[in-house]
């Protein structure tokens, strides 16, 4: 794994428990698993192994961030609330759901077992003169 710039924490307040990570890495836009696309080409396959490969990078770096800071998963039966700020380089591929879901996703199975547990998401999309892509997201007990 190459070496990754992030800042993770953990709090509590009172007796909810909240994780802050940022990561300085590019987090792709959630792409659909199935062969066609919305509008009938058949770009989906190759689109979907790119999201599949970045998923899985993402996935590493924040196990990696787990372990290296002694972080614990979420419960299973405990709701969640989700904040994530993303900073992208181009507001023309900004589709913001997309980037929810594909966080949902990569954090799903190591930070929280199952992304149903996330009854709250608070979401803004950053552009700008940014040097990397970036997210930064609160975790935390509802």
């Amino acid at each position: 794994m190459k070496d990754l710039i992030y800042t993770a924490s953990e709090w509590h307040t009172g007796t909810k428990r909240y994780v802050r990570i940022t990561l300085e890495q590019y987090l792709m836009p959630y792409v659909r698993q199935t062969r066609n696309s919305r509008y009938g080409t058949s770009d989906g396959s190759a689109r979907a192994r790119a999201y599949n490969q970045a998923r899985g990078d993402f996935r590493d770096a924040l196990t990696g961030i787990l372990l290296a800071k002694q972080l614990q998963p979420f419960d299973e039966k405990q709701k969640l609330a989700v904040s994530a700020d993303f900073w992208v380089k181009s507001p023309a591929n900004s589709d913001l759901d997309n980037y929810v879901k594909s966080l949902l996703d990569c954090c799903q199975g190591i930070l929280f077992p199952n992304d149903k547990q996330v009854y709250q998401i608070i979401t803004c999309n950053k552009h700008g003169p940014h040097p990397n892509p970036k997210v930064s997201f609160i975790v935390g007990e509802m």
